[in-house]
């Protein structure tokens, strides 16, 4: 059984790009920060909640749920739960807002402990960080723009006078509502012809709404969005998921080596697509140049195929983005043989890209020109 439930969560106040938000662990500063607002009576102790989104390719997402907003009274942790996440009222950022949503939830335990977390460096001084359930990275996405909400209007939830302590449980076509309100939100940035990366986030957050109408039947807004399965016929083949974190795995490694070699920090090196997968690169990394150091942007492409490019796809908004980075980002190329050992490795450029490929659109699969 699917269960649709409401729970309240501090606006993640902090100066991150909005598809950041919620990704990243506090740091003891802003941490301390976050109980000082806590003390105006906004959201409780502890800002678990900043890493509800996480996301990692092929791997379930580490929910924190404050100890009021716990379904074990129920006694059927066994059921599917999709959470709908709401900022309070009192927020002074983002005042009654919608932010966003995890499909597929399973809870790890029947009792109100969490479970360490053992992926993120814990605070020195605080308590250690947890997580309760988890969701399918593929059904869990933030809403931007967030919705807007008001508790007397039956839409988004029940009627309700004050939310109180606690979930709430939602039904089915509050689910509804929710989801072709942040469908219609996303569909509308896009025709504002957005920003490379915020084009690249809102197409992820659409394509997981659209599954989120499929795997639930939310017939409302299949209806209200147009989705329906003819749209649908025409989609690529993705790429190996798993195939393409061991490129960017070996790539991240070739960086931090290159970064001590020049005698710089490797913090200067950074798995942007671990923490923002919709990024339109993968790895930000420096290069030493007679200028000095600048920043260099990297996509990684990999593939088992025997040519360079083959199996290859780049998106519009990394075209968009690799353009503008022009002499500061390249695309790199790595294939592996059948054992999953690194068989070549091709850096090029943007502009090399388009000498020894013809680019089609959709995807703009790369096919080998006719020499």
């Amino acid at each position: 059984m699917v269960k649709f439930i409401g729970i309240k969560v501090h606006y993640d106040h902090r100066p991150l790009m909005p598809y950041l938000k919620y990704s990243k662990p506090a740091s003891d500063a802003e941490y301390k920060e976050y109980l000082k607002l806590h003390k105006k009576g906004v959201g409780g102790e502890g800002f678990h909640e900043c890493m509800n989104f996480m996301l990692r390719d092929d791997e379930r997402v580490k929910l924190y749920l404050p100890p009021t907003a716990l379904p074990v009274s129920d006694g059927k942790l066994e059921d599917e739960f999709v959470i709908f996440w709401f900022t309070y009222k009192a927020d002074e950022e983002l005042s009654a807002h919608i932010i966003g949503v995890h499909g597929g939830v399973r809870f790890e335990r029947a009792d109100r402990e969490g479970v360490i977390r053992n992926d993120i460096k814990h605070l020195a001084a605080q308590s250690k960080w947890f997580f309760h359930a988890t969701a399918e990275e593929c059904l869990t996405t933030l809403i931007l723009p967030p919705v807007p909400f008001r508790l007397k209007d039956r839409r988004h939830t029940p009627a309700l006078e004050k939310w109180g302590n606690g979930l709430r449980y939602l039904e089915k076509r509050h689910a509804e509502n929710i989801v072709s309100d942040a469908l219609e939100g996303a569909r509308q940035k896009l025709a504002q012809r957005p920003s490379r990366s915020e084009y690249e986030v809102t197409k992820r957050e659409i394509d997981v709404l659209d599954r989120l109408v499929e795997r639930y039947s939310l017939s409302a807004v299949a209806k209200a969005s147009g989705t329906n399965k003819a749209s649908k016929g025409h989609v690529f083949p993705l790429p190996d998921k798993e195939l393409g974190e061991l490129g960017e795995r070996v790539v991240f490694e070739r960086e931090l080596s290159y970064a001590k070699s020049i005698g710089v920090g490797l913090d200067s090196v950074e798995w942007t697509s671990k923490s923002a997968p919709a990024s339109p690169f993968d790895i930000k990394t420096v290069r030493k140049t007679k200028n000095g150091l600048k920043e260099h942007f990297i996509e990684v492409k990999s593939s088992r195929a025997n040519g360079l490019g083959d199996s290859v796809y780049i998106s519009s908004g990394q075209v968009e983005f690799f353009e503008d980075a022009g002499e500061s980002g390249n695309f790199t190329f790595v294939r592996f043989d059948s054992d999953l050992k690194v068989k070549a490795i091709d850096e090029l450029s943007l502009a090399e890209v388009r000498e020894k490929f013809i680019l089609t659109p959709i995807k703009y699969r790369l096919v080998a020109k006719m020499s």
